[in-house]
C-alpha cells in the first residue's frame, strides 16, 4: 500500500469527471452483485444455505477490495470513509474492517513539490522566508492533508500540516456519490446501516477541513491541560498558520502501536493506559472540551512517559451539565432508580 502518486496521477484523480466515472465503475458491479444475491435468496429461499453464505462472503470481499482500491487511487473523502469503515466492526462485516483498517496509518503521501504552491499561498511568501528547511519525506499522510518535519529560521523544530489543494473542491462530489451508493446498498442489505456511516464521514470532514478551527482548538486544549502532568499538547505557530496550513512544534515519541519499542524504553502498557484514562476522564468530565480523534496515530508516548496529542480537527465541546448529568445517570442506574428525571 505504500506507494507515491506521480504528478499526472494526482491531476487525473482530482478531475471531477474522472472521479465520477471511477466511482461509478467501482460501485455498479458491486451493487449489481449484491442485487443478484438478494434476488436469488428471495426466489430460492436459500439464505441459510452454506453455498449462499459463501456467495455473500465473496461479495463482501469484492466490495471491500473495491472500496480499498478506490480510496487508494482517489483519496479525498473516500479515504475518510475507509478509515471510519475500518473501525466499525459493529456495522460492517469483518472483511471490511480488515481491508479498510489499513488506512488508519498507511495512507500514501504525495510528492512534496505538488504541495509547495499551496504552502506559499497560505504563507504569502516563499518557503525560504520562514523555513530553514522542510523535509520532502512526509511524516504522515491522511485523507485531507499530510505532515512534514521542518525547521524554522530561528532553529525551532516544527511540523507542517498541509491541506490538499483540491480537498474543498472534490469533497462535495465524493460525499454525494457516497450518499447515493449507501442508499442503494441499504435498500439491498437493510441490516447494514451505511447511511449512518456516510453521515459520520460528512460530519467529520466538515470539521477537519477547517484548519483555523483546528489551530484554535489546539491552543485551547493546550491552555486547558497546562497543569496536567501526563500530557503534552504542541504549540501552534499562529503567524504561520492559515486556511490550509498549520505549523506547530514537533513532538518526538513512539506511537501506541509499537508495543515492543515502548517496552524497550521502559514504558509499561498499564502505565500508558492509566495516563490515557486519566487524561480523557479529565477532558470529558472536568473541562468539557476533548480531543475527539484518539486513534493510535494521534497518540504518542514521549521519552519521559507523558502522552503527546496530535491532530485536533475533531476536538469537541460537551454540554455544560454533561459531567453532572452523567454522574447522576450512573448513580440512578446503580440504585435502580428508573423513574429518576435527569
Amino acid at each position: 500500500m505504500a506507494r507515491c502518486a506521480t504528478r499526472l496521477d494526482v491531476k487525473l484523480a482530482h478531475a471531477r469527471p474522472y472521479r465520477l466515472l471511477r466511482i461509478l465503475a467501482a460501485a455498479i458491479p458491486v451493487l449489481a452483485r449484491y442485487a443478484w444475491l438478494v434476488a436469488r435468496d428471495r426466489l430460492d429461499h436459500r439464505s441459510a444455505d452454506a453455498d449462499a453464505d459463501a456467495a455473500w462472503d465473496a461479495a463482501h470481499v469484492a466490495a471491500a477490495h473495491a472500496l480499498h482500491d478506490l480510496a487508494l487511487d482517489l483519496a479525498g473523502a473516500l479515504v475518510k470513509a475507509a478509515q471510519i469503515g475500518g473501525a466499525r466492526a459493529d456495522v460492517l462485516p469483518r472483511v471490511f474492517v480488515d481491508a479498510l483498517g489499513r488506512f488508519h496509518d498507511a495512507v500514501p503521501p504525495r510528492p512534496f513539490e505538488t504541495l509547495r504552491d499551496q504552502i506559499e499561498r497560505d504563507l504569502g511568501a516563499p518557503i525560504e522566508a520562514h523555513f530553514a528547511s522542510i523535509d520532502a519525506t512526509a511524516l504522515a499522510a491522511a485523507s485531507l492533508a499530510q505532515v512534514h518535519p521542518a525547521r524554522l529560521r530561528d532553529g525551532r523544530e516544527v511540523v507542517v500540516k498541509i491541506q490538499y489543494p483540491e480537498a474543498r473542491r472534490i469533497i462535495p462530489l465524493d460525499l454525494g456519490m457516497l450518499r447515493l451508493t449507501a442508499r442503494m446498498a441499504s435498500w439491498l442489505r437493510p441490516n447494514i446501516d451505511l447511511p449512518s456511516l456516510v453521515f459520520e464521514v460528512s460530519r467529520f470532514i466538515e470539521l477537519e477541513l477547517d484548519f483555523e478551527r483546528e489551530a484554535a482548538s489546539m491552543e485551547r486544549l493546550r491552555t486547558i491541560l497546562a497543569s496536567h502532568a501526563d500530557v503534552v499538547v504542541p504549540r501552534a505557530i499562529p503567524e504561520l498558520c492559515g486556511e490550509r496550513l498549520i505549523v506547530m512544534e514537533r513532538l518526538e515519541g513512539l506511537p501506541l502501536t509499537r508495543c515492543e519499542e515502548l517496552a524497550e524504553h521502559g514504558h509499561r502498557p498499564s502505565d500508558v493506559a492509566r495516563k490515557l484514562g486519566g487524561l480523557y476522564g479529565s477532558m470529558i468530565f472536568e473541562t468539557g472540551f476533548f480531543h475527539g480523534d484518539p486513534h493510535p496515530g494521534n497518540l504518542l508516548v514521549l521519552p519521559d512517559g507523558r502522552i503527546g496529542l496530535l491532530d485536533f480537527g475533531l476536538c469537541k465541546e460537551l454540554p455544560q451539565n454533561f459531567a453532572r448529568l452523567s454522574a447522576q445517570l450512573i448513580v440512578c442506574a446503580l440504585i435502580g432508580d428508573t423513574a429518576a428525571s435527569l
